[in-house]
């Protein structure tokens, strides 16, 4: 997921001039929420790390077991 965010960010900076990137950067305020957006990125990755583990976790199960 992180590969497509920086794909799709990188694009679209590709296509904008410096003065478009400087505001864009400005209306972000990153130096100002800085660990609020490390924090949803970090949030986000440990929700589908776990949400990916539990769900391949059943799958085995079910394929040991057999389902009901």
């Amino acid at each position: 997921m992180i590969g497509w965010v920086i794909l799709i960010r990188r694009t679209i900076l590709l296509f904008l001039s410096r003065d478009a990137t400087a505001r864009l950067v400005d209306w972000f305020h990153f130096e100002e929420f800085f660990y609020l957006y490390l924090g949803f990125a970090a949030v986000l990755g440990l929700y589908l790390t776990v949400h990916g583990l539990s769900a391949a976790a059943q799958r085995r199960a079910l394929q040991r077991n057999g389902p009901g």
